[in-house]
């Protein structure tokens, strides 16, 4: 087992979209931090959320590529209103 490696995550059942990869974000390591995050797609927008303290997260899009928190999230296809992942 590769001790370097990202799961993809879950995505909830339902969804229209699924992950395609999860990287680390070599650029932003230090932000990594030991816990889940919840990623929404609602009225045509991201919000990614923190499992643990329930707090909103900043994070960036570029070219269907959403960065947070250290890793970088791309997805299958562009997610639809109510997806979760």
């Amino acid at each position: 087992r590769d001790l370097c490696s990202v799961s993809l995550g879950y995505s909830y059942k339902g969804n229209a979209s699924e992950i395609a990869s999860v990287e680390f974000d070599t650029d932003n390591i230090d932000e990594l931090r030991a816990t889940d995050y919840t990623i929404s797609y609602r009225n045509d927008a991201y919000s990614v959320t923190r499992n643990d303290s329930g707090d909103e997260v900043d994070f960036t899009l570029d070219g269907g590529v959403l960065s947070f928190g250290g890793v970088n999230v791309a997805f299958e296809s562009t997610p639809q209103n109510g997806d979760k992942f």
